[in-house]
């Protein structure tokens, strides 16, 4: 059906006006965005993981050689590591603060007597110290002791007091053995710990928390929501 002229403006304003309506009443049914938290990757229980505590590990991710994506290695991090310690930080304060105390006194006196590689080991020898037994990869260690063991450049040397879930440790490595990938790089490492607990209580107890946190998360940064663990989702 034919429009007669005069009639045109008037009918195209009403279809425009019309059309503008559908889309204001369209947006209402949205749901509204989250607010915006500069920095900030998600918040559970309590607890805000900021953006600055992935990035040191997934640098040392980007650099392994492990072929993952980005979601993919924040997941890992999360999972394996910010997560973890987090609520370990919290709900192990006083315990994790004396075993600081210890490692810094111990890191001190293997740097007053050589803070080379067989310093550590003889020292570290009547604290419990773990020999790696041969030469292992990258998976058999913690992200953190990971990402300052396969660092080439500290062969024979001592570590700086490194903070994992289960508390600190104090390492070194007495031999690096370049892969044909870096994902294959193996080392001989030794190490001094000052845990809370052993890897399956401590396993045990992060998996009864995992299930306590089921429904806490109460806010995610959508650029990470495709980054989080499975169990938080």
């Amino acid at each position: 059906m034919r429009v007669p002229r005069g009639l045109r403006p008037a009918l195209t304003r009403r279809v425009v006006a019309l059309g503008t309506l559908a889309a204001l009443l369209a947006s209402c049914n949205e749901p509204p965005a989250p607010p915006a938290r500069p920095g900030v990757v998600l918040e559970i229980d309590g607890i805000v993981v900021e953006e600055h505590e992935l990035e040191p590990l997934l640098d040392y991710i980007r650099q392994s050689g492990d072929r993952i994506g980005r979601a993919a290695a924040v997941r890992a991090v999360l999972d394996r590591h910010v997560l973890p310690l987090r609520f370990a930080q919290r709900e192990f304060a006083a315990q994790r603060a004396e075993l600081a105390e210890r490692a810094t006194a111990f890191r001190r006196s293997v740097e007053a007597s050589g803070n080379a590689d067989p310093q550590l080991r003889s020292k570290g020898a009547i604290l419990g110290g773990e020999p790696s037994g041969g030469l292992i990869g990258r998976s058999a260690m913690e992200l953190a002791q990971a990402a300052w063991c396969f660092v080439e450049e500290n062969l024979g040397q001592v570590s700086p007091v490194i903070e994992v879930p289960r508390g600190f440790c104090v390492m070194s490595v007495a031999d690096y053995q370049p892969g044909l990938e870096r994902s294959g790089d193996l080392v001989d490492a030794y190490q001094v710990p000052f845990y809370t607990h052993d890897k399956r209580a401590f396993s045990a107890w992060w998996d009864e928390r995992k299930r306590a946190l089921a429904g806490k998360l109460t806010w995610v940064n959508p650029e990470y929501a495709d980054a989080l663990p499975t169990w938080l989702r």
